[in-house]
């Protein structure tokens, strides 16, 4: 009895793996594995070689600490230009927004001293930021990070730099400050922390909690800040004279990349840092306090929200069309973006893009600032009130960006009775102008030569020390 020999169409599930992948997507996982091979090839030779290179100068750390400063800062500004070329190699480009905070540096005498407090979303911030600081920046940072990252691979770099690990468990009131104030500390001329404690997606609960407990509003994009750390850095003996607000957008709520994303080269959202300057010297806001740190996060809430929006419209109504004018997006609460509470498995791209009839399962109404106490302000009276406010304004700065120039007027709204702590900072829903414009991004600019002179630098000192390491070992063998 002869048998029928069957084509492989009869039997699908008997065709090979390799044989179902069409060939753009063997190039692509191509791609992403000679970016992940080339990456952990960085941190084969650059982190040994910046280590290396800071214990042979050692003994000029004791001679002058200056001179040993300002060479350690070359050699950590390579390894953030490095890993910066990361994201922007694949395609993942940071464009700025709002305020120069490199031409404040420029613009002012050396002996500025800047606080930058930022919104944090994903593994992705930090690499980004890397981005945005070493392509064109001069500033000496000093970053404060968890303790958790202590001893990963930049943790070893960041020890030797200098900079701050917090352990929440064990805190100690004004260490922070204390490590600032350090001869070695001084010397770095900006300081980034993260008010937050953690990402956004791992937070969220725990923030909305909070603002139901205390009666105050509601966000969804941001997480309530910490402000004993800010408080901490805001002492004379720390000598900041600025303050940033950066505020990291992506433009895909639903797809915010992580470190791996970068790695991997996938850039399917576009990167956006909005900054706002403020000095403390002769500012009418009491910047050290806990109502004003609240109501930047505000602000943040409501930028975020109105870009959230312009890019979901531009989605629907210009589907063909790459640019947008997120102006033209309306100023009113309507298109404001609710969230729910996230549950254990909610992943770090959860959506925050949902119909409006979807209302948070803490209903509006139980919060007071947060739910039609400001219905009475309209975007036109928060405008107008800018104006004047900018009119009066005489202390204007080249490097400062009319929003900032024109800083509104205090308005606050009171809490209800029931409130453990009597705070008044204005909702983000009196923020519904607040936001940019997406054609006036200014893109950060890598160089590829100055990418691989810094990876060549560290590759030679690496081969020098394995020679070296080879020559005394090999003769005892």
């Amino acid at each position: 009895m002869k048998y029928r020999k069957m084509s492989p169409a009869m039997h699908p599930q008997k065709l090979s793996t390799f044989a179902r992948i069409k060939m753009p997507d063997m190039i692509r996982v191509t791609y992403k594995a000679i970016r992940m091979t080339c990456c952990m090839l960085h941190n084969v030779y650059c982190i040994p070689g910046y280590l290396l290179l800071n214990l042979l100068m050692l003994p000029l750390y004791y001679i002058s600490i200056e001179a040993y400063s300002w060479i350690e800062n070359i050699l950590y500004y390579a390894l953030l230009y490095i890993v910066g070329w990361w994201g922007y190699g694949g395609g993942l480009i940071v464009h700025e927004h709002g305020d120069d905070i490199h031409q404040l540096l420029e613009d002012n005498n050396p002996n500025i001293r800047v606080l930058v407090v930022a919104n944090h979303q994903s593994t992705a911030d930090v690499p980004l930021m890397f981005q945005a600081f070493s392509a064109r920046s001069s500033y000496s940072l000093l970053w404060i990070m968890d303790r958790a990252f202590k001893w990963t691979n930049f943790g070893l770099v960041s020890q030797v730099h200098g900079d701050y690990f917090i352990d929440p468990k064990n805190y100690v009131p004004d260490s922070i400050a204390n490590h600032c104030q350090q001869r070695y500390s001084l010397m770095k001329n900006m300081i980034i922390i993260f008010p937050e404690g953690g990402f956004r997606y791992k937070r969220l609960q725990s923030s909305i909690a909070f603002a139901t407990k205390r009666n105050y509003p509601i966000m969804c994009n941001v997480t309530y800040p910490r402000v004993n750390g800010f408080r901490e850095l805001l002492k004379d003996d720390v000598n900041i004279t600025h303050v940033v607000d950066l505020t990291i957008c992506y433009d895909d709520p639903d797809k915010v990349p992580s470190i791996l994303d970068i790695v991997r080269g996938i850039n399917y959202s576009g990167v956006h840092f909005h900054y706002k300057i403020h000095q403390l010297n002769g500012a009418e806001e009491n910047i050290n306090s806990e109502e004003w740190l609240y109501e930047q996060w505000q602000k943040k809430e409501a930028l975020l929200n109105n870009h959230y929006t312009a890019i979901r419209r531009k989605q629907q109504n210009h589907p063909n069309d790459l640019s947008i004018d997120s102006n033209k997006s309306s100023s009113s609460g309507d298109d404001h973006v609710s969230c729910g509470l996230p549950s254990a498995k909610h992943q770090e791209q959860q959506s925050l893009l949902r119909k409006r009839n979807d209302i948070s399962p803490i209903k509006p109404s139980n919060v007071g600032i947060g739910a039609g106490c400001c219905d009475h302000l309209s975007p036109d009276n928060v405008d107008s009130s800018n104006h004047s406010h900018n009119n009066n304004n005489n202390n204007q700065h080249p490097s400062l960006s009319p929003e900032t120039q024109a800083t509104t007027t205090t308005i606050t709204a009171p809490l209800s009775a029931s409130s453990e702590s009597v705070l008044k900072f204005r909702s983000h829903h009196e923020f519904q102008t607040y936001r940019f414009d997406l054609n006036q991004g200014r893109p950060v600019r890598f160089s590829f030569f100055r990418t691989l002179f810094y990876h060549l630098g560290y590759l030679f000192v690496c081969l020098m020390a394995y020679a070296f390491i080879a020559v005394l070992i090999v003769p005892t063998l």
